[in-house]
């Protein structure tokens, strides 16, 4: 939240080991070894989307535009493309390479979020199970063009933390309130301070039922080419849009939010419901993820 100054006091709840600076992000920071290591993350997760698996096949793990080169059955060489805008879009399509005619197993992994899912090939659907958590099996001759669509339909769920707190998930994203960013730069590091209202609770009566869900928590996505960087706060290529209360007790303290009031608690008078914005965590470098609750 709000950025702490000079002279503002910490309490225990902080880990502080270079003073007030350890609350900004940047190398100057006590933790410079997650801004030293953040771009590893990149090529380790493109390294790890496919995998051959024991069947003499192939297997995918993680899902995102990619392509991939690799031999299987007798030693034969396929090439899949695959196509998504996963994980902010339900559907993956994979295209195969191949010059001849050739059997393997393709492994498709069906998240433990999935309800739902189905799958085609040539635009044919195939009736087989797609369990949660499981990993789906096209053992199948393939041929040069052909092609799969899995979909993975995204539902908006929850779980629940710390003072029994809401956190707003949908599909393999967390989303979270979209706050307003204000940055200044102090002695060559920068920071960032809200711009809008951060303390809000949602009205638990929304999350009772899955038609409730479906009408107050309502998902825009306008269909739109992704951008060259999803992942900011002008970019966010989906929202979710939510009503939300000010809750009185939950303040800033000590530079940064202030403890979790527990939810559900009563709703407060002459409290009024706001819309709000939430979108995906890695959008944002300010957030509120769990969120108390008014009855």
């Amino acid at each position: 939240m709000a950025m702490a100054t000079p002279t503002t006091t910490f309490g225990p709840h902080c880990f502080m080991n270079h003073w007030y600076d350890a609350n900004v992000f940047g190398l100057f920071n006590g933790y410079a070894c997650c801004t030293c290591n953040m771009h590893q993350a990149w090529p380790t997760f493109v390294s790890h989307l496919w995998m051959a698996s024991g069947d003499r096949g192939l297997a995918t793990v993680a899902y995102a535009p990619c392509t991939v080169t690799a031999r299987v059955a007798e030693a034969e060489t396929v090439t899949l493309r695959e196509e998504t805008d996963y994980p902010f879009r339900e559907v993956v399509r994979f295209t195969i390479r191949t010059p001849r005619p050739v059997r393997f197993p393709l492994h498709l992994r069906i998240p433990g979020w999935c309800r739902g899912a189905t799958v085609s090939v040539n635009n044919a659907n195939v009736d087989m199970p797609l369990q949660p958590g499981t990993m789906a099996v096209l053992d199948r001759q393939w041929e040069q063009g052909d092609s799969v669509v899995l979909r993975l339909p995204m539902q908006v769920r929850f779980e629940r933390g710390h003072e029994n707190s809401l956190t707003v998930l949908r599909g393999p994203l967390v989303y979270v309130l979209r706050i307003g960013e204000r940055w200044t730069e102090t002695r060559g590091v920068r920071e960032v301070r809200p711009t809008s209202p951060w303390n809000y609770a949602l009205l638990e009566n929304h999350t009772k039922d899955l038609a409730t869900v479906s009408r107050k928590f309502q998902v825009i996505d306008d269909g739109a080419p992704l951008a060259e960087n999803p992942w900011t706060l002008e970019n966010a290529p989906v929202r979710i849009r939510v009503f939300g209360v000010k809750h009185p007790l939950w303040e800033t303290y000590q530079g940064g939010a202030g403890p979790l009031p527990w939810s559900p608690s009563t709703y407060p008078n002459h409290g009024e419901p706001k819309p709000l914005w939430l979108i995906p965590y890695g959008c944002s470098t300010l957030r509120i993820t769990a969120f108390p609750t008014l009855r």
